[in-house]
């Protein structure tokens, strides 16, 4: 492998690390979210949203739910 192909493998890669690390993040956000808004309501009404819910969610669906629990027009 000559070097200008190492060097777009190891640019994609990186790119593609980054796009995963940020669907992690968007997982870990929304399922905590969920657990804590699933330990306020609990008492009050049935609330059954989980991490599960979305582990399988692909980059859009998750930014789309995080745009719903979060007001940060900026972020």
């Amino acid at each position: 492998m000559n070097q200008q192909q190492e060097h777009y493998r190891q640019r994609t890669v990186a790119l593609l690390t980054n796009y995963q690390l940020l669907e992690l993040t968007l997982k870990m956000y929304i399922g905590t979210s969920y657990d804590y808004i699933q330990m306020l309501v609990a008492d009050h009404i049935h609330f059954d949203f989980s991490i599960k819910d979305v582990e399988s969610y692909p980059l859009e669906r998750l930014l789309n739910v995080f745009g719903k629990m979060n007001d940060n027009t900026d972020l």
